[in-house]
């Protein structure tokens, strides 16, 4: 989908973990309809395409708060990740 490269306009943060149903995935966006148009127009499509037919449960939520006293270090903590500064280049 070219998530990492070519994120979508409205989103700000994207986290994934492996969990033993699957994945979770934890977003925020600054709006609800921004993340709707991503589902409808890329991840839709994408999950099609590759034949994925699995039930999957989102949840929206207003954020009530959000703290990150070391959000600047986080890049440097994921490099070898996809999406990340270094993965990048």
């Amino acid at each position: 989908m070219g998530v990492e490269t070519r994120p979508a306009a409205g989103i700000y943060l994207h986290l994934t973990t492996a969990m033993s149903f699957g994945y979770r995935i934890i977003e925020l966006w600054d709006r609800k309809e921004g993340f709707d148009e991503f589902l409808e127009k890329r991840l839709g499509p994408a999950s099609k395409a590759l034949g994925i037919e699995r039930q999957t449960g989102i949840t929206v939520t207003p954020i009530h708060n959000v703290f990150a006293p070391r959000l600047s270090e986080i890049p440097g903590l994921v490099n070898g990740l996809p999406g990340a500064p270094a993965a990048r280049k």
